[in-house]
Formats: structure tokens, C-alpha cells, sequence
């Protein structure tokens, strides 16, 4: 038995680790995935003999989805390659879900294991797209703010009781170092963080009707900050990158943080407008902006930016967020089947957060960092860390709702 854990253990690490390591076949798939891939007959095999609540709902609802796809892609005649592109995120999303839920029913403790290992893969590999050596800016966003992130989420696991009264303190002074350093979204998240988890921590819930006041207060406080501290400092150059400051320029350094949104998230309102364009089986995954509709409009929401036209570089239809994107690419049916997923998914990853204390503030991170990436991410985010965090929310739900010797067979 100590034997079949070692090796557990041993096969999540690695798959965890060799998820940074990518080839081209078609689009990007990491050996991670292909090893994944071999794996599909024992995984098939596992939730057909599963009784798991909403394994098999889940299962379906992401066949349904793939389905909607694929008869998107024939009806808008996608060229061949684009289409498959397009459903292999969903299918391998599917297939990492599976593959990490099942090693985790069998030992929940190597959710600890999971930022340890994303930290080393990015030690190792470095950032997906190579975005770090780009720049001394981008080298921040893509390589040092994730490494804090992952090992203040390592420390949030820990049993050490210095560690554990102390960690709103370690995510609060990390999320600052980070958002001073400019990288805005992974600062806000760990800040986020830690203001829910002071919420579900003094009202020991996460029903909105009940802690609604706090969430009214925290909305408060969040506005005063950024309004009165982030935007004075970053506008003077005393914290942020430079791409901080052009998209406040943007906006004339408004102090509403939903002008900021719409200045660093244009292509997800662009993005929407497309959908909009075409609701029912929508543009296609991969389809180039041929007549630069959407870039002219993306132009037009900033007066100060022009539209360059190079019919040798040609821009994609935006699709740079998951869940509004999934319309874009493959209309409403795609959109409304990914919806009930996504409102199942966080169903559970909500009830997680109460299983087991030890996970309680890195599960709240995973909810809020997995709805962000979904909703400002490019498609292959879903396959790439958010499959992984579906898992996490599922191992938790079922973590005392199975016995042991159940657990031990899976």
C-alpha cells in the first residue's frame, strides 16, 4: 500500500511538472497530455463504474459541449484544423480533470503538492509562451509573481501553527509586493483572497444573503484603494510597469475601476460584440478578422490608438477569455452548455471550501483566480491550470462524503 502511495504520489508530481513541457501537433499539447490521452480507456472505464454525485453529469454536460462545438465548426465551415483545435481544449480539459481527480480521491493530501509543483515546472520550463524573456516588466508578471503566488499558496497548507495564524498577513503583504512589482491581476487575486477569507472565517458561511454586508464593505474599501493609493502611484510611476500606465492613460487615469477593466480587458468586451455578431453558432475557433472589423473597434474605444492594417499579420476574431469566448467561437448552444458546467463546478468548489480547514484559504484562492482566468484568459486556460483546479474542488466535495475503503479502490 505504502508502495502504491509512493508511486501516486510520484505520477501526480511529474504529470504536474511535464505539463510545461509542449510540443506542436496541430496546436500545443504537453507530454502531460499525451500521456493523459493513453489513459482515456481507464478513465472512461472509471466514471461508467463511478458513483460519484455529478461525475457523470458533468461528463455529459462536457460531451454536450464538445458536440456543440463540432456542429458549430461544420456549420460556420471552419477549415479542418482550426476546428480540431478548438475541441481538443475541451476534450483534453475533460480528460485533466478526470486524470488528476482520480490520484487526488486516492490521496487528498497531494493537493499540497500542486503549487510545489507548478513552481518547479515554471523553474524549470519557464512561462508557457515565453512572455518573461520579453522584458524586465514581463519577467516580473511571467516568472516572480507566480513564484510568490505558488509559494504563498504552498504556505497556506501548512500545519506549522505560526504559519497558519499568520497567513492573511503573508497573502496581504505578497499581494501588495506583487501589484506594487505590476502585475495586477495575480496582486488582486491574492488580496482577494484574503479579504473573503477573513469573511467566511468570521461568519463561517459563504451564503451571500449572510455576508452580503461585509462583500458591500470589502466592495467599499477595494474602491478607496484603488481610487486613492493604486492609481496615484501607479499614474507617478512609483509602482507599476509601464503598460500599467499606458492603460490608465487610456482611460485618463480614471479612478473607476471598471474603466481600467475595459482599458486592460478590451478584447473580452470586443470579444462579446463578436458574439453578439453572430449568437448562433458563432465565428469558429481559430477565424482571422479579415476585414479588421473587431480591431477597428478595439481602435475606437481608445482615441489615442490607430488601426494598423497588414494584410500579412491579419488579427483573430478576440477570443482572449474563456467564458464569453466560447460563445464567440461556437454560439449560444456552446455558451449556454459551458454555463450550466461552470454553474455546477463552482457549486461544488463553494461547498469545498467548508471540508477540510487545511485547504480552506487556498481553496478560496483557487475559486477566485479559476473565475478570472476563465474570464480575461485565452481558450487554452481551461486545459492548462483550470482542469486542474475543477479537480481540486471535486476531490475536496467528495473527500468525507466516501469512506476510506472506497477512496482507497478508485
Amino acid at each position: 500500500m505504502a508502495r502504491d502511495r509512493k508511486l501516486n504520489q510520484l505520477i501526480f508530481i511529474l504529470a504536474l511538472i511535464f505539463m510545461g513541457v509542449r510540443i506542436n501537433l496541430i496546436g500545443s499539447i504537453s507530454l502531460t497530455e499525451i500521456y493523459v490521452l493513453l489513459q482515456t480507456p481507464i478513465l472512461i472505464k472509471w466514471v461508467v463504474n463511478s458513483s460519484l454525485p455529478y461525475l457523470k453529469t458533468l461528463c455529459v454536460l462536457f460531451l454536450a459541449l464538445i458536440l456543440a462545438q463540432a456542429l458549430s465548426e461544420y456549420m460556420v465551415q471552419n477549415s479542418f484544423v482550426n476546428a480540431v483545435r478548438g475541441i481538443a481544449i475541451t476534450i483534453m480539459a475533460l480528460l485533466l480533470f478526470l486524470f488528476f481527480l482520480k490520484i487526488l480521491l486516492r490521496d487528498i493530501s497531494l493537493i499540497k503538492w500542486i503549487p510545489i509543483g507548478l513552481l518547479i515546472q515554471l523553474i524549470l520550463w519557464g512561462d508557457q509562451f515565453g512572455y518573461a524573456k520579453t522584458g524586465e516588466d514581463s519577467y516580473f508578471k511571467f516568472y516572480v509573481a507566480p513564484m510568490v503566488t505558488y509559494t504563498v499558496c504552498y504556505l497556506s497548507m501548512s500545519r506549522i501553527n505560526l504559519l497558519r495564524r499568520n497567513i492573511l498577513w503573508i497573502f496581504l503583504f505578497a499581494s501588495l509586493f506583487i501589484i506594487i512589482g505590476g502585475a495586477r491581476s495575480s496582486g488582486f487575486c491574492l488580496l482577494f483572497c484574503a479579504l473573503f477569507y477573513i469573511i467566511y472565517r468570521r461568519y463561517k458561511s459563504i451564503k451571500i444573503k449572510r455576508i452580503l454586508p461585509a462583500l458591500l464593505l470589502i466592495a467599499i474599501l477595494f474602491q478607496l484603494f484603488y481610487a486613492h493609493v493604486y492609481v496615484p502611484k501607479v499614474a507617478s510611476g512609483e509602482w507599476g510597469t509601464a503598460q500599467n500606465r499606458m492603460q490608465l492613460a487610456r482611460v485618463d487615469n480614471s479612478t473607476n475601476v471598471l474603466m481600467m477593466l475595459l482599458s486592460a480587458r478590451a478584447g473580452v468586451y470586443v470579444s462579446y460584440l463578436a458574439f453578439l455578431d453572430k449568437p448562433l453558432w458563432g465565428h469558429g475557433a481559430w477565424v482571422k478578422d479579415k476585414d479588421f472589423k473587431y480591431a477597428r473597434i478595439q481602435a475606437e474605444l481608445f482615441p489615442s490608438e490607430k488601426v494598423r492594417i497588414d494584410k500579412k499579420n491579419i488579427p483573430l476574431v478576440p477570443t482572449h477569455t474563456v467564458i464569453i469566448g466560447m460563445g464567440t467561437r461556437n454560439g449560444i448552444w456552446a455558451f449556454a452548455v459551458f454555463g450550466i458546467i461552470l454553474i455546477i463546478v463552482y457549486k461544488i468548489g463553494i461547498k469545498a471550501i467548508a471540508t477540510e480547514s487545511l485547504y480552506s484559504v487556498y481553496s478560496i484562492y483557487l475559486i477566485i483566480s479559476s473565475f478570472i482566468q476563465l474570464l480575461f484568459g485565452p481558450p487554452a486556460t481551461l486545459k492548462n491550470s483550470v482542469a486542474i483546479i475543477f479537480s481540486v474542488f471535486f476531490a475536496l466535495y467528495y473527500y468525507k462524503k466516501i469512506n476510506t475503503s472506497r477512496v482507497h479502490e478508485i
